[in-house]
């Protein structure tokens, strides 16, 4: 089974400013915006361990108190982001199987010519189904009038008016 990130893209996240910048103030380092990137170079090494899904993380500080708080958190904090975003993603697609590989099961086929719909044939059936339509609602009209269902509103009224 392959991790669900590789050591790129964990090292991406790990040291961008916004997923460094409160774990660093939460341990209690001063580091300006400015010296965060250079920091966060030097100091932060994420490294696979052959033969299997996990990954040595190591943080160089000169407090070795520091260096094992942020190891701590910096742990805490991505384990957080990805069940949120493993979370996110189940309940975006709750029947999506999370997998990096994909297999192509047989080659997409070029159509010989390209698909066009036929336009005189469409024509003629939404003309058929206009004819219908008109024919239905003219033999209710008559049907309305002969039975003399308009008469009775209009007589009502006549009733209320006077």
């Amino acid at each position: 089974q392959k991790p669900l990130a590789s050591v790129e893209e964990i090292s991406v996240i790990t040291r961008s400013s916004d997923f460094l910048t409160p774990l660093l103030k939460k341990v209690g380092l001063k580091v300006s915006p400015y010296e965060l990137e250079e920091f966060a170079k030097e100091s932060i090494k994420i490294e696979p361990i052959e033969d299997t899904n996990f990954f040595l993380l190591k943080v160089t500080l000169e407090d070795k108190g520091k260096a094992y708080s942020l190891v701590r958190e910096i742990i805490a904090a991505y384990n957080n982001y990805m069940e949120q975003s493993l979370r996110t993603l189940r309940n975006s697609f709750p029947n999506f199987v999370l997998t990096k590989e994909f297999k192509t099961i047989e080659q997409p086929l070029i159509p010989e010519r390209p698909v066009v719909s036929d336009a005189g044939f469409t024509f003629t059936i939404f003309a058929i189904l206009g004819l219908i339509a008109g024919t239905v609602i003219a033999f209710f009209q008559e049907f309305w009038e002969r039975e003399g269902l308009g008469k009775i509103k209009e007589t009502k009224k006549n009733k209320k008016g006077s």
